[in-house]
């Protein structure tokens, strides 16, 4: 072999060995960024940022199963998954590509607490908790919406009704107080007689509250108020059809005859066939001195209205009237102003005034 085969020879050789080890330090160095891609990807699992950014792709493609996975939360009596949801879609209701984080005081136990921003608004705030092992494909944190619950209110309804709470029926454990005498029915005995309202006690939902009542198989109204002691809500049943006339008639009679009785326009036996004699309003009226009053001609009833008639049972009712007492004498003529809550019962079969209250 020539001198000049063996020098091409060896340089073949030399750079097939040098193609050879830039191939293997290639190889090496490829190994090693995927090495440290992987691990910065291991790594970014477990920054709080991440698992923020997950909760908001989540949000924002509607992703509910793997929200409600992440959530902790339990349902009870009055929240459940779609309670849950129509919270969120509520309180967070911005666009969650372009949702902002910031870090804020930690929650209870030291958890990591982020407020959510869409644009310049604070819609809520985000806690981070560790995530369960193999439950969130590697992420060290779970994110879930901090909630914020309703303050407890109060419900006070007919005994026999059947009270809801965002259609779910309100159960034994929700009362407060049963059997408790309504005011309107005060004096009245035995007290057995006396209706009675129940008083219930709910909080801590997620949803504004409606409340709806049954009650002998009617809607009631519900009345809200609002104190600084908080809300309250009173289930009302009213009178209809025929009884509601019934009622309407019985009013109107009763307390003409009472406001008769005491300006010596009627005697006590007028009045004292509507009246239910074990009551202290009875006891009152019979004790009443209305001699008092001046002698004049005559008398009438103007301007008189009836207000919405309430009922607690079937064997009750209480309503509120209104009229000008005009009396005359010669040619005077003086005006008085009534007003009354007026309470029945039904006693052996028969509607009995109970108790008679001036407003």
């Amino acid at each position: 072999m020539t001198e000049h085969a063996i020098k091409h020879k060896n340089q073949y050789a030399f750079l097939f060995i040098l193609g050879g080890c830039f191939l293997a330090l290639l190889c090496g160095v490829t190994g090693f960024l995927v090495w440290l891609w992987g691990s910065l990807e291991d790594y970014e699992l477990t920054t709080p940022q991440a698992a923020l950014r997950r909760y908001a792709a989540c949000m924002a493609a509607g992703d509910e199963d793997a929200i409600y996975e992440m959530s902790g939360f339990v349902p009870d009596a009055f929240n459940d998954r779609e309670d849950y949801f129509a919270y969120l879609k509520s309180r967070f209701s911005g666009d969650w590509s372009s949702a902002t984080f910031s870090k804020t005081a930690s929650g209870e136990g030291d958890i990591p607490c982020y407020e959510v921003y869409f644009g310049d608004w604070c819609a809520g705030a985000l806690e981070l908790y560790p995530a369960a092992e193999g439950s969130t494909h590697g992420y060290a944190w779970e994110a879930r919406a901090v909630l914020e619950y309703s303050d407890p209110f109060e419900i006070e309804a007919p005994a026999g009704a059947v009270v809801l709470v965002n259609g779910k029926k309100l159960s034994e454990e929700a009362r407060t107080q049963v059997s408790i005498p309504v005011a309107a029915y005060e004096g009245v005995q035995p007290e057995e007689l006396i209706p009675t309202v129940t008083q219930y006690r709910v909080g801590g939902l997620l949803r504004e509250a409606q409340i709806s009542a049954i009650w002998n198989g009617e809607s009631c109204a519900v009345e809200k108020e609002s104190s600084g002691d908080g809300e309250r809500y009173t289930v009302r049943s009213y009178c209809s059809g025929e009884k509601e006339q019934q009622a309407r008639e019985l009013i109107s009679a009763a307390a003409h005859a009472y406001a008769a009785y005491i300006t010596q326009d009627a005697a006590f036996g007028t009045l004292q066939q509507y009246l239910y004699t074990d009551t202290e309003f009875y006891r009152a009226v019979r004790n009443f001195y209305n001699g008092y009053y001046n002698a004049h001609d005559s008398y009438e009833f103007r301007n008189e209205q009836i207000g919405e008639l309430m009922e607690y049972s079937e064997d009750d009712f209480t309503g509120t009237i209104s009229f000008d007492y005009v009396v005359k004498s010669g040619a005077r003529v003086n005006v008085y102003p009534s007003s009354y809550q007026v309470s029945f019962l039904k006693i052996d079969g028969q509607w009995k005034l109970v108790n008679l209250i001036t407003q």
